[in-house]
């Protein structure tokens, strides 16, 4: 599965990736090891990261939608709980320079619970865009005090039947 893993024309969707993670941690377990399955899903993650600038078309979107529903998570009290960090700037500028292309569902998950994950400047045309199409979650998004310095007035998001056409 590896070898499909990094094949440029194989597109890496969540189920391949599920069943990579489960087939890692049984390979494991069958030589007496034993590895957190978070610590298998960072690793299987990473090189599918660093694959993806390889992968084609449809192939290279499907990937990164399994890249960013897979979150870096920790440990933080030591009681099993762990929590999702944010993406490298790297997963972020591609997740924005293709949020238009990922799955609707991916596009929800990251304006919705996975939006810590991927906040940043660089999503924020992404977010304008969603929010003006009429995105609740977007438009939230949008509205955060992070974004109130960058925005000016003229990128103001409204719906479209209170917009006034531009004085020449």
């Amino acid at each position: 599965m590896r070898r499909l893993l990094v094949d440029p024309g194989m597109a890496v969707t969540p189920n391949f990736f599920s069943a990579l993670v489960r087939l890692n941690i049984e390979e494991f377990r069958r030589v007496g090891a034993f590895v957190p399955r978070q610590d298998i899903v960072n690793t299987e993650r990473d090189v599918l990261f660093i694959v993806l600038p390889r992968k084609r078309g449809e192939a290279r979107v499907e990937s990164l939608s399994t890249v960013l529903q897979n979150p870096l998570r920790t440990e933080l009290s030591g009681g099993g709980e762990t929590f999702d960090l944010p993406f490298p700037p790297e997963v972020i500028d591609m997740a924005a320079d293709n949020f238009d292309r990922l799955p609707q569902d991916t596009r929800e998950l990251l304006f919705e619970d996975g939006w810590t994950r991927i906040r940043s400047s660089p999503m924020l045309p992404a977010v304008r865009k969603a929010a003006e199409a009429g995105d609740g979650p977007a438009l939230l998004r949008w509205r955060e005090p992070m974004n109130r310095g960058v925005r000016t007035r003229s990128c103001a998001v409204r719906p479209p039947s209170d917009r006034k056409t531009p004085m020449p």
